[in-house]
């Protein structure tokens, strides 16, 4: 009897029961053709918690050239949920295309522009931020705003299941985690922003 290792925090919770595969007809798909990255396209856009192994399961194609669909072909990473404010209307999205095309022509005129940005946001930094659970990861599309995706990971990635007594003990380990990053890690921050424009 084939044996499969279940994710109990996702198979059981939906009602499954057994440990035994679900029947499959033949061996695994291994091509990543045109109708196979569509087809996890689309139970993605269903089920955007869904794992790699469901994903095997539902499809028959293997889980390796389903990882290489979802992160080269789909470019999606596991975000967790709770880092995604809220989910954009399709007048947003319209907006954000516009906006990385004139970046780009801007970048196009002036090289040198992105030397010249100032930038600001905000992120909540709590007390005590216990470890995301993998259970809350979605599958997600790049975030074009390098605080999303540079900035904030960088500092909750130090502070994150730490402890902090005050609110200026917090203040204190988020400007010594800001200021601790190199230049360096800030101008490749910018050149791979330039990358999501496209």
């Amino acid at each position: 009897m084939a044996v499969t290792k279940l994710d109990s925090s996702t198979s059981f919770k939906a009602g499954r029961i057994s440990f035994e595969d679900d029947p499959r007809q033949g061996r695994p798909t291994f091509q990543r053709t045109d109708e196979n990255v569509q087809k996890i396209t689309d139970l993605i856009k269903e089920n955007p918690r869904t794992t790699l192994l469901e994903l095997e399961q539902d499809t028959g194609i293997s889980k390796t050239t389903i990882g290489r669909i979802v992160t080269e072909d789909l470019r999606l990473k596991k975000t967790p949920a709770k880092f995604i404010p809220r989910f954009l209307t399709n007048e947003q999205k319209l907006c954000r295309l516009a906006t990385c095309e004139d970046m780009l022509e801007m970048t196009r005129t002036d090289p040198e522009w992105k030397d010249k940005i100032i930038t600001g946001d905000e992120t909540w930094v709590y007390g005590y931020d216990p470890e995301t659970k993998r259970q809350s990861a979605e599958w997600r599309g790049q975030d074009i705003a390098p605080n999303d995706f540079f900035l904030f990971l960088k500092l909750k990635a130090v502070l994150k299941g730490r402890h902090f007594d005050t609110r200026e003990d917090i203040i204190e380990k988020s400007l010594l985690a800001l200021k601790s990053l190199p230049k360096e890690a800030y101008k490749n921050c910018f050149d791979n922003w330039e990358k999501r424009w496209r």
